[in-house]
């Protein structure tokens, strides 16, 4: 079969398809990246550490190159700070996380565990920076001790371990690359199937709901390469048919099933009340007893669509019609009747207003 329209947009779809993969292959780099830290984590496992080679990383690297370092550290004991993370909501206060000092032997580190969970003298965590809010409630209750402030931040790292989010953004990132390397194998072997085949593609097969395939898309061609079809956006129509084209597929029907078509306009709003838009699709009720909702159209493409279609199915029922609506969803069948009389009756008055032919 010759390349016409049909098989120009099977191209096209089965090029979306590689795209497609394409971008979601580069998101799940992006996510790699992104959590490269929390993911080697997860791979490699915690480093076992000791204050000594602690302060030194801290002191060489700096904050920034060890946060989220995953490491286990043994101190010689520990005890609870008296703080808290709370979280309050709907006045129901809910502890997340309580705090402690890990001893060190030269200084103390803050760790933070679940609620209600006691630690061991050997943790394992994430390095973080202390909360600047945390630091300063955790000096002040040392200072109600009876340390100076100089002895507190002599004392204290500035850095803690949080036990309560272990690598979690990586376990989340590797959960939602494993789905997006998932889908784009399979839509490489799609396309790769549908490129050396295009009789496997969905849409080669959704014509034999009209007759057989390559006679009804030869016909399809043949209307499109005529000039009797016009185009509005992904919308296409001929003489005997209405195509919508879409990112992966085609929807499609004969005009001869069109009964009932009219404008949707439909308002979107942010939280029922920022006004976001507008979007306007053709809706086709079909003798088929099916409904066509086409992709969103510019209104104007949308309005010329709808007097083009006047113009080639005159006898079917054109706009918004309350009554139609309740007709055709209780009695399809009347609505179907009244659309074949309308026909007979335009047709007929084709007939007698038809020029008499001198012999």
């Amino acid at each position: 079969m010759s390349e016409g329209f049909i098989e120009s947009i099977i191209k096209r779809k089965t090029r979306n398809l590689l795209i497609s993969a394409i971008v979601l292959v580069a998101l799940s780099v992006l996510g790699l990246i992104a959590e490269n830290k929390a993911i080697g984590n997860i791979l490699h496992g915690p480093s076992e550490m000791t204050y000594e080679t602690l302060s030194k990383d801290l002191d060489s690297k700096g904050m920034q190159s060890i946060s989220n370092d995953y490491i286990t550290i043994e101190g010689i004991e520990n005890f609870y700070t008296g703080l808290q993370l709370v979280e309050t909501r709907d006045k129901t206060e809910t502890v997340l996380a309580e705090y402690y000092y890990l001893d060190l032997g030269e200084k103390y580190i803050i760790v933070e565990a679940q609620a209600d969970t006691l630690i061991n003298n050997k943790v394992t965590g994430t390095i973080a920076e202390v909360p600047t809010g945390l630091m300063n409630n955790a000096r002040a209750s040392a200072i109600e001790e009876g340390l100076t402030e100089d002895e507190f931040n002599a004392a204290v790292m500035p850095i803690m371990l949080n036990t309560t989010d272990l690598n979690s953004g990586g376990q989340r990132m590797l959960f939602y690359v494993a789905i997006l390397l998932g889908v784009a194998i399979g839509c490489f072997f799609l396309a790769s199937i549908r490129s050396g085949d295009i009789e496997r593609h969905p849409i080669f097969k959704k014509l034999s709901e009209f007759g057989e395939p390559r006679f009804v898309a030869d016909n399809i061609n043949q209307e499109m390469r005529s000039d009797a079809h016009a185009c509005f956006q992904s919308l296409a129509i001929s003489d005997s048919w209405l195509l919508n084209e879409t990112i992966y597929g085609l929807k499609m029907f004969r005009l001869n099933d069109l009964v009932w078509f009219y404008k949707m306009t439909t308002k979107h709003r942010l939280n029922f009340i920022i006004p976001l838009g507008k979007t306007h699709q053709l809706m086709c009720a079909l003798r088929t007893m099916k409904y066509f909702s086409s992709s969103n159209l510019n209104e104007k493409k949308l309005n010329d669509a709808i007097s083009y279609i006047s113009s080639k199915i005159p006898w079917a029922f054109s706009g918004f019609d309350a009554e139609i609506q309740k007709i055709w969803e209780k009695q399809p069948g009347q609505i179907i009747a009244s659309v074949d009389q309308r026909k007979i009756e335009y047709q007929a008055v084709q007939v007698e207003n038809e020029p008499t032919k001198v012999k």
